[in-house]
């Protein structure tokens, strides 16, 4: 498991916790601090050896996922059901708010591009190992691609990406980020 699924994993442990302490027991709340604090280490300490070019950005997603899920949260489990019949405003302005933030979301998370290390380079082609990227919706493999720069192995290099159904394929290198 890398670091990446790791930080997914203690997220949805984090908002589970909050939710089950919220509903059923209160003094679950500490164990979802542990989770939220190991979820910084791994931001910080360790996403940034895996993910150099993202690791802020996926830091940020992450906790603005989780700020998302607990404002749905205390929204759904707080505000009286008389008040969102009485008020149509209410239903309004939250599905604004929602359809705003998956706009936002569309924004922030998509990208043509993806990062990767060059393996071999030879006339025209290159091969890279790219690891997988959320933002670009990329699996982990190694990719053969088209190349147009003086790469060499071990060369860090910005990769152009396809759309490809759910998931995109790299297509060709941009530029060279680090030799």
């Amino acid at each position: 498991m890398n670091h990446l699924s790791e930080l997914q994993v203690l997220m949805f442990l984090f908002v589970l916790l909050i939710f089950v302490s919220f509903l059923w027991n209160p003094l679950l709340t500490p164990l979802a601090i542990v989770a939220l604090a190991l979820q910084a280490y791994i931001s910080v300490s360790l996403l940034p050896r895996d993910y150099p070019e993202d690791w802020k950005r996926y830091t940020l997603l992450f906790l603005l996922l989780e700020a998302v899920i607990l404002l749905i949260f205390y929204f759904i489990l707080t505000l009286p059901i008389s008040t969102i019949y009485t008020s149509p405003f209410t239903v309004l302005w939250f599905f604004l708010g929602s359809m705003f933030l998956v706009l936002l979301m569309r924004l922030f998370l998509f990208r043509r591009y993806c990062f990767g290390t060059v393996l071999f380079s030879t006339r025209g082609w290159a091969g890279v190992y790219v690891k997988s990227d959320l933002f670009s919706r990329v699996q982990e493999a190694n990719y053969a691609v088209k190349n147009n720069l003086a790469v060499k192995k071990g060369d860090r290099v910005r990769i152009r990406v396809e759309l490809s159904g759910t998931h995109s394929i790299p297509s060709r290198i941009e530029k060279i980020l680090k030799k």
